[in-house]
């Protein structure tokens, strides 16, 4: 595979940090203010979570680079991917991109260093706490 870019590692303390249930919303801001440092300057960068144009199902995150795509649903702790989002994330995977759920924002990095090594339709990481690893 042919690297496409070159991703920093967010700061240790960071990047282990835990989100407790209800604060999605700061994973969330915590994650695009490290993609927004992190990616090259041509990457689109878009919080689709609460937006009226969002499908039911769609990850939070979309991350576009190069022409490739990654997606990152952010959940609390003890929090996995519902069966809709479960369905949606199968389908982005076979539709070529990137998919990955982050319960910090190591995750995260994790999802998108994925896609700057080339991968293409995998689901990185379990999608359920505790869950079987899935890459691929």
């Amino acid at each position: 595979m042919t690297r496409l870019f070159h991703v920093e590692h967010p700061p240790a303390r960071a990047a282990s940090k835990t989100y407790m249930t209800g604060s999605e919303g700061v994973l969330q801001d915590e994650i695009l203010g490290w993609l927004a440092s992190a990616l090259p300057g041509p990457a689109w960068i878009e919080n689709r979570h609460g937006s009226p144009e969002s499908r039911r199902g769609v990850p939070d995150i979309e991350v576009i680079v190069f022409g490739r795509s990654a997606f990152i649903e952010c959940k609390a702790q003890c929090q996995g991917a519902d069966p809709q989002q479960r369905l949606v994330m199968r389908r982005l995977k076979n539709a070529g991109s990137v998919v990955g759920v982050a319960w910090r924002l190591d995750d995260a990095y994790n999802i998108v260093e994925a896609l700057a090594s080339g991968r293409v339709g995998a689901i990185i990481g379990p999608i359920e706490p505790g869950g079987e690893e899935h890459v691929g």
